[in-house]
């Protein structure tokens, strides 16, 4: 059995269909995963209950003990990650009309826009094609931030702006991961697809998919971006820096 209707929709509500790890609003692309394993004696209750996105949901399920590599999800650790997000959601739904920005989130926001101020990173994100050999390192920053993006002095106060921050941080490392499996080292020095790195004159099927998958993905980076700034520049309108 899986939890029942009570149990789903107030594990959603409290949530607001966030995922409890990296904080991406999900909508119905969510999933409830139970802390404790039916198989271990776990039980359907909302005490037992983590609502969690695709990719978390899956890396929290696909660590193998018996061949352990990083850290794993504790228990204790999941419950403390969800109760955490719960109460920020709390607090979000509380926050009255006349509530002026943090000076601590405008400081993080513009931590981000340094970032996506590198003329080499916008191209690669809005321009470039990936059916070409590119230099990884314009990335690195990047990555370094999606990083950071975990550390809990990186997280906005405001529930919205941090909504919106872990979707950039979700499609940061969708990114990341599918161009490490989908990319090779060239002797240039570059990164470039399968086809570009073997010296083929043509794309195949595959190859396309990749080129695809590659442009969409850092799209979205930059779509998600632009509605973090979209939303910062309407809350820190009236703020005083």
């Amino acid at each position: 059995m899986s939890f029942d209707k009570q149990v789903s929709e107030d594990a959603l509500v409290a949530s607001e269909r966030c995922c409890c790890l990296c904080h991406t609003f999900c909508g119905s692309k969510i999933e409830l995963h139970h802390i404790k394993q039916k198989a271990e004696g776990g039980e359907d209750t909302l005490e037992n209950c983590i609502p969690l996105c695709f990719n978390c949901h899956a890396e929290v399920k696909a660590y193998n003990p018996k061949h352990p590599k990083g850290k794993m999800y504790t228990e204790s650790e999941l419950i403390r990650h969800r109760d955490n997000w719960y109460e920020k959601v709390k607090k979000g739904f509380k926050t009255p009309i006349n509530y002026e920005p943090s000076k601590l989130d405008y400081e993080l926001f513009q931590t981000i826009t340094v970032v996506f101020g590198n003329s080499s990173l916008q191209y690669y994100l809005t321009e470039f094609d990936f059916g070409a050999d590119f230099d990884n390192s314009v990335f690195k920053e990047l990555y370094n931030l999606e990083y950071s993006f975990k550390k809990p002095e990186f997280e906005f106060i405001d529930s919205e702006l941090e909504k919106l921050k872990g979707n950039l941080a979700n499609s940061i490392s969708t990114f990341s991961s599918f161009k490490a499996v989908n990319t090779f080292r060239t002797d240039h020095g570059t990164q470039a697809i399968r086809a570009w790195f073997n010296n083929y004159d043509f794309y195949d099927t595959e190859d396309m998919k990749i080129v695809d998958g590659l442009n969409d993905l850092a799209t979205d980076i930059w779509n998600n971006y632009t509605s973090l700034v979209r939303e910062c520049r309407r809350k820190f309108a009236y703020l005083q820096v």
